[in-house]
């Protein structure tokens, strides 16, 4: 199992590597104009907003379902809220909608920072960028991405699913790919270690053994 993982991310950083030589020079350089606009839109992109754009289309049953639940939410505080929020989460879930799933984990992590709501948030950002058709939703997504998984690595700095889902992001939002890909690389070198140490184990196990 960690062999095929291994083998995964490698093929992630490959990928990743090769997607960042095809990028024309421009995408390189730091462009002061575009990163306003970004911070401008990530402003009003929000839970509310993504929340309606999402509804749009789905059956009036569920619209209702879920904006009592988010009537509920804006009355609420506490351990209380982040129950509620959960719920929506999995409302969402269950329609297979990672972008309003995001902002809600985000929201449950400002509430109570945990590094499993930083980790989900990073992770439907993540999910919700990739094969983005909007430009502009997609950068605002992939900003919120990094931020998360930046929050879960300041409470967990070893665990290596914050680390490839930060180096990913990295590579394909900012203007700093090498970073991105420098952490990749150490996510490969850490899981090879385990990987060694696993097989190196087995040998002192059956050495031991008695026969």
């Amino acid at each position: 199992m960690a062999k095929t993982k291994q083998i995964i991310v490698v093929g992630v950083a490959v990928a990743l590597v090769a997607v960042l030589l095809a990028q024309p020079i421009k995408g390189l350089v730091n462009d002061k104009e575009e990163t306003s606009e970004t911070e401008q839109s990530s402003s009003e992109i929000n839970l509310e907003n993504v929340s309606l754009m999402t509804k749009q289309g789905l059956d009036a049953n569920l619209i209702k379902d879920i904006s009592d639940i988010e009537t509920q939410i804006t009355k609420s505080s506490g351990e209380e809220k982040i129950s509620l929020l959960q719920k929506l989460a999995g409302k969402w879930d269950d329609l297979a909608k990672p972008i309003p799933q995001g902002f809600i984990y985000e929201e449950m992590a400002k509430i109570s920072p945990k590094y499993e709501y930083w980790l989900k948030a990073g992770e439907f950002y993540r999910t919700a960028y990739t094969n983005l058709q909007d430009s502009t939703l997609a950068n605002v997504l992939t900003q919120n991405a990094i931020r998360s998984y930046e929050a879960a690595l300041k409470l967990n700095a070893a665990s290596l699913e914050a680390k490839t889902g930060l180096g990913a992001a990295m590579v394909s939002g900012t203007n700093n790919p090498m970073a991105g890909i420098a952490l990749l690389r150490e996510v490969v070198s850490s899981r090879s270690k385990k990987c060694r140490s696993k097989q190196n184990f087995g040998i002192v196990f059956v050495t031991i053994s008695p026969v």
